[in-house]
């Protein structure tokens, strides 16, 4: 048995299934010294070691963030006109600058500092195409102390000649990559990731799936975000029924893998989704500042494909899941609780996670976030009523700390 090392005090808030709030409105959490639950209850144990004393503040499952781009974070806010008018005139260029060690390990050092401020402990994450970039992005996660499934991007078609890759070497840089970072520790994995079929050989493509599959590996990439992204696409692989039809005739699709946007499809493509378990990340923010669309949210509910949110930082303008799940209900129209849900346990499934985090309960890891809603709203009011005000007017500011295995990452 591990020893009890810490119990914290608070209102415990999560959210087990679509819509379903579970909350002890004065109650402790349990953990152990490996930064597992040991128990959950109402009051306070007998027992008593190192007590946190959040009374009047929410204790939640810590914030899952399925989809973001590491070397994007300084491109936030960039106006374009489209998807690919955004790449050409201003993200191309700035990955380009990861090839110099110094502003790697500096940005990605901030990049891992917003995601915990903002109450993320878990965030999947593209790197760029430089090998010892995307090693730095893994030091940076590991000395942040957080949960992070990171990829070097890869591209060797149609892509700036200061970016493009050979397709071997590109192979070869993410299966070394693989080799030294996943599973390390049981919190860092790898995501092999070919940016996206417009900048991808079919050799490439085909390849990446026959990796994930060799090495039990993620993948993430990104699937039908803008109109003229899909009609490229289109023109570049014109035997494919269909965009989502060329990543699951080369292997890209499965359960562990990730396909950020899904916006302009056909009902088929919904199909091989839901055939291949496929999981899509939703990134309303992007979305809405490209003009890329709207995810058809209840038609992926309705074909039971699993999601979860997406900040997609640069595109996507903030970390904060507040804001997100705001910009989500103003495409979809759903519940503050629907929207948390997504915004953790959602998250958790679609990266397989969802025995290990999501939702506050003994034996799950002691992911959590504290969320102070005072300058908002009565903290002793209905959580119904507090979730609401959190999702409409919350951001960072709320954030009071930042737990992952038990450990403050981040605080006030």
């Amino acid at each position: 048995m591990e020893e009890e090392k810490l119990i914290i005090k608070g209102r415990i808030v999560d959210f087990p299934s679509r819509g379903e709030v579970r909350e002890i409105k004065e109650g402790y959490i349990v953990v152990d010294d490996k930064g597992k639950i040991v128990r959950i209850g109402a009051g306070m144990p007998t027992a008593q070691d190192e007590v946190v004393d959040y009374t009047g503040m929410l204790i939640l499952p810590g914030f899952v963030d399925i989809h973001s781009h590491i070397p994007q974070l300084d491109a936030r806010g960039k106006y374009a006109k489209d998807l690919l008018d955004w790449l050409n005139r201003y993200i191309f260029r700035e990955e380009k600058r990861f090839e110099e060690e110094a502003i790697a390990r500096e940005v990605s050092g901030r990049f891992f500092e917003e995601v915990l401020r903002n109450g993320i402990t878990t965030v999947m994450a593209l790197s760029t195409v430089h090998k010892r970039a995307t090693d730095i992005a893994f030091q940076e996660a590991e000395k942040a102390g957080l949960r992070a499934i990171i990829g070097k991007t890869m591209m060797d078609y149609n892509s700036p000649e200061f970016l493009k890759e050979d397709t071997d070497q590109a192979l070869k840089d993410s299966i070394e990559l693989i080799e030294k970072w996943h599973g390390k520790d049981g919190r860092l994995f790898y995501a092999l990731t070919p940016r996206f079929a417009v900048t991808s050989t079919e050799e490439l493509l085909r390849r990446t799936g026959e990796a994930a599959r060799k090495y039990d590996v993620y993948i993430q990439t990104h699937l039908s975000e803008s109109p003229g992204e899909v009609e490229l696409v289109e023109m570049m692989f014109p035997s494919y029924r269909s965009y989502t039809d060329l990543y699951y005739r080369t292997g890209i699709l499965g359960p562990r893998s990730v396909m950020a946007h899904s916006i302009h499809l056909l009902d088929e493509e919904f199909e091989l989704l839901k055939k291949t378990e496929t999981k899509v990340a939703h990134c309303p923010a992007a979305n809405l500042f490209l003009h890329s669309g709207r995810m058809n949210l209840k038609k992926m509910e309705d074909y039971g494909i699993t999601l979860g949110l997406g900040s997609d930082v640069g595109a996507g303008p903030y970390f904060s899941p507040f804001q997100l799940m705001r910009d989500m209900y103003y495409l979809n129209q759903l519940s503050p609780s629907e929207a948390f849900h997504y915004a953790t346990l959602g998250g958790a499934r679609a990266l397989s996670l969802d025995d290990k985090i999501g939702t506050l309960e003994a034996g799950k890891e002691a992911d959590f976030v504290v969320i102070d809603p005072s300058d908002l709203y009565p903290a002793d009011e209905s959580i119904d009523e507090i979730l609401s005000q959190l999702m409409f007017r919350g951001d960072d500011r709320q954030i009071r700390a930042t737990y992952v295995r038990g450990r403050r990452l981040y605080g006030k």
